[in-house]
């Protein structure tokens, strides 16, 4: 699927190239039998042939190609015309401002001035453990003449039990933790299970992995309970996926395009429609 990402001005367009691979190593040109849909329509629109056209507002769109139960995505980033130039040199206090800066200059953005500490530590309270701070932590901290009082502060804030609790709570909204379908102990053991991959700080990764694959009984292991306890629970979908969701939360589930032959002893190769590196795009 080429290109994987492209930045485009306003009123631009770019068509997909979409590139089936089958499992004798021979390769088909898809792009008309492919789907495609858009999460940001004021950004960027795509029509049933593959093409994307943006229009008059700056911002980043996401285009899915689905083909025979293969899915891919396009990034499409629009950025702001009047963005600054020379950019300016930003402040990096970790990898992740070298990751969030790099977004924001491509994008033609400059980051807000830092807040003061009082507003620092109401966000960063909110945002993390979904509560205000007390009015005792708030003088405290006001009262620190420390320079590095807000690395001490987001570090304390992370290793308090509040901080599993509420994101524990908040994939329990994702993950549809419902009693209604698991009963009381399923959910219970699903939500026990969450908070202590936050507790324990668990990369993300391995506790997902976990959570796939997970298998035992529902009432012993949380996890076994991501699957719902309906009637379509064990049934396989177009794409050979069980009753789970396949979507992430916001995503609207586009449907597939209709089953096409391959041809004899041909089959789709399992895996995503072939990407081009973005290089290698932008040069074709």
């Amino acid at each position: 699927m080429s290109p994987g990402e492209r930045v485009l001005g306003f009123n631009a367009q770019q068509q997909i190239l979409a590139t089936a691979v089958f499992s004798d190593g021979s390769l088909r040109d898809v792009t008309a039998a492919a789907g495609y849909a858009g999460n940001a329509g004021h950004v960027a629109e795509v029509n049933r042939g593959g093409t994307v056209r943006t229009g008059e507002a700056p911002g980043e769109a996401a285009i899915t190609v689905h083909y025979a139960g293969q899915v891919a995505a396009v990034r499409v980033r629009v950025p702001r015309p009047d963005g600054p130039d020379p950019y300016p040199t930003l402040p990096v206090n970790n990898p992740i401002d070298e990751l969030v800066w790099a977004k924001l200059k491509v994008m033609g953005l400059v980051p807000s001035d830092l807040c003061d500490d009082a507003t620092f530590l109401r966000r960063a309270s909110l945002d993390v453990l979904g509560t205000l701070p007390t009015p005792d932590e708030v003088r405290a901290f006001l009262a620190d003449p420390d320079s590095g009082k807000r690395r001490r502060v987001i570090d304390a804030i992370l290793q308090r039990p509040e901080y599993a609790d509420y994101w524990a709570l908040q994939w329990s909204d994702i993950l549809l933790v419902n009693r209604d379908k698991l009963g009381d102990r399923g959910a219970f053991e699903l939500n026990r299970w969450l908070r202590a991959q936050f507790a324990h700080n668990r990369p993300y990764d391995q506790w997902v992995r976990e959570l796939l694959t997970a298998s035992g009984t529902s009432a012993k292991n949380g996890p076994v309970n991501f699957y719902p306890r309906r009637p379509d629970a064990g049934r396989r979908d177009e794409g050979g996926q069980s009753g789970v969701p396949r979507h992430p939360p916001g995503v609207r589930p586009v449907p597939p395009p209709p089953v096409r032959e391959m041809g004899p002893g041909r089959l789709l190769r399992p895996g995503r429609l072939l990407q081009r590196p973005a290089a290698q795009a932008a040069a074709g």
